[in-house]
This record gives structure tokens, C-alpha cells and sequence, in this order.
């Protein structure tokens, strides 16, 4: 069953079609190769596909401009505009 889980979630980048400017397609495309990776591995853990999801989450731009917006108590949707990316 997890290693069909990781084969199913291999498959959730093939529909991305802005990722350069989309927190989400960025996302889509991180939980797609950590899949990729632990398979490769033989590592059929879904909570070693969550963990590595999320902290490979955390170091992208999208994720730091939220978090560095929010921090300042600015609204992070702006500057996401600003940028033309969507959140």
C-alpha cells in the first residue's frame, strides 16, 4: 500500500504548467521527486516522503517570502503579486 502511495504521488508533477511562478506547482513537483528519491531507495515510508516534502518545502523561495512577510506582519499575498507569483 506506501509503496503504491509513492508510485501515485511520482505522477503529481505531469500536469504542472507555470512552475516557475506558483508556490503550489513548486510544491507539486517537490512532493513528486521525494517520492522519486525514496523509491529509488527502496524506502517505501510515507512519513520519510512527508518529513523530506516538508523540509524541502521550508527552503523554498515561495515558503521564505511567506514566512519573512508574515513575520513583518505585512500581508505575504502582496508581494507575491508584486512578483507575479501566486501563492
Amino acid at each position: 500500500m506506501t509503496k503504491q502511495f509513492l508510485e501515485s504521488m511520482c505522477q503529481t508533477d505531469c500536469m504542472i504548467d507555470h512552475e516557475d511562478k506558483c508556490g503550489h506547482c513548486e510544491y507539486q513537483k517537490i512532493m513528486a521527486q521525494v517520492a522519486r528519491d525514496l523509491l529509488a531507495e527502496d524506502n517505501h515510508s510515507i512519513s520519510a516522503w512527508d518529513e523530506e516534502t516538508k523540509r524541502r518545502w521550508q527552503d523554498t523561495k515561495y515558503f521564505k517570502l511567506w514566512q519573512e512577510e508574515t513575520n513583518a506582519g505585512r500581508d505575504p499575498n502582496k508581494k507575491f503579486e508584486e512578483k507575479g507569483w501566486e501563492a
